[in-house]
């Protein structure tokens, strides 16, 4: 769901040819990230434990260094 907001934001500020739309993006993503980080992983490490820090080295986050990414 966030890729999709993401995916509108950069389409809205490409087709309107708007700065403040794309600084908007940027900082949904960073937001989103300090989230996902801060809020959402220590939730999940809390409800389920030894099974999900085991299989976090696996998951990796995007980055432009992942060979996933195409960057």
């Amino acid at each position: 769901m966030m890729a999709a907001v993401v995916a509108l934001l950069v389409g809205q500020a490409g087709v309107r040819g708007s700065a403040r739309t794309a600084l908007f993006a940027v900082a949904f993503v960073a937001v989103m990230h300090v989230h996902v980080v801060f809020v959402e992983e220590p939730t999940l490490t809390a409800r389920f434990g030894d099974p999900y820090v085991a299989q976090q080295p696996a998951a990796h986050r995007p980055s432009p260094n992942h060979p996933l990414c195409g960057w």
